[in-house]
């Protein structure tokens, strides 16, 4: 017999493997003398994904503010004039909106 699985795990392991490969990423910048914000927010939204996987609401919450850290780090880093803005909080945004907007969050405890 087939079990359907609640949308929030797969949705969950996509957002922690995006999280693990930004924060691999990261790591990689950091060894090249870059920032640590991709490394940081990497395992925030690693940490995130993982807790929505197990179906807690911690980790929409978690992502929040996760997205509150970004907008102001990448404010301090780049000013507000940049166009880097978008490209570093656009997929992030557009991934936020769709935990509290869909069945994702609903199926949260």
């Amino acid at each position: 017999m087939i079990q359907n699985k609640p949308p929030h795990k797969k949705f969950g392991l996509l957002v922690a493997v995006l999280g693990l490969v930004m924060a691999i990423g990261g790591g990689q910048i950091i060894s090249l003398g870059g920032s640590y914000y991709f490394m940081v927010i990497g395992g925030l939204i690693l940490s995130s994904g993982l807790l929505i996987n197990r179906g807690f609401k911690w980790g929409a919450y978690l992502y929040l503010l996760t997205f509150v850290v970004m907008i102001v780090w990448s404010i301090k880093e780049l000013g507000l004039e940049s166009s880097e803005l978008v490209t570093r909080l656009g997929m992030a945004f557009f991934i936020l909106v769709y935990i509290f907007a869909s069945k994702i969050f609903k199926t949260l405890r």
